[in-house]
């Protein structure tokens, strides 16, 4: 069972020189995105890095979450910028791994899949920004304005589920602040409509 993570702690798979598989701190930096912790919240910038884009992260853990991130603990928060940063690279033929990853099948069917990515990871980086992360911001595409995607509220309630459970495990302080929430807010990019848990689903995991 792992530990539960503070919110000031750098998770322990993102140390430097420590990774889920092999190729972690060894990247090139076209590959990496550094992420810092400001000197208000964690005391000195620790830099952490992230898995290269070609690297071989288990097929079930990519999660690019429907549910707005700032439901995310820290650990969970710095998995969707990877994440979202190597489905990016999917996205423009950048890497051939995960090219058929079910997660990537809703921003294939945009019609900008680019931008549709693009916006995701905007969203991501200002929550880090408002929490006082300090993400590679060299790492955005340019900025632009992406048709919303639909999602089910019952993709949205499958999503809280599994975020709950991986919350009180690894971060129960987190957990018992969302306990009770009673209406649930889409990432920027999605806009809520009825419907069952999406097709593409199908099981996933993720961080």
């Amino acid at each position: 069972m792992q530990r539960p993570a503070t919110p000031c702690a750098t998770p322990p798979h993102l140390r430097r020189g420590r990774g889920v598989d092999r190729g972690w701190g060894s990247s090139s930096p076209a590959q990496t995105s550094g992420v810092s912790r400001a000197p208000t919240v964690g005391g000195p910038f620790q830099r952490m890095r992230c898995a290269p884009l070609n690297s071989s992260i288990g097929h079930h853990r990519m999660r690019l979450w429907s549910l707005h991130p700032k439901y995310l603990d820290p650990q969970g928060l710095v998995a969707l910028w990877r994440e979202s940063l190597l489905a990016r690279a999917v996205l423009r033929g950048e890497t051939r791994g995960y090219l058929h990853h079910p997660q990537l099948e809703r921003f294939r069917a945009h019609a900008h899949p680019r931008a549709a990515i693009n916006s995701y990871l905007a969203a991501v980086y200002a929550e880090a920004v408002a929490r006082g992360y300090a993400f590679n911001k060299s790492k955005l595409g340019p900025a632009q304005y992406a048709q919303p995607i639909a999602v089910t509220s019952g993709q949205l309630a499958f999503e809280w589920q599994h975020l709950l459970r991986k919350l009180a495990v690894r971060s129960p302080e987190r957990f018992a602040q969302l306990q009770g929430t009673a209406v649930l807010a889409c990432h920027p990019l999605f806009r809520r409509r009825a419907g069952r848990v999406a097709p593409w689903e199908r099981g996933q995991g993720g961080a």
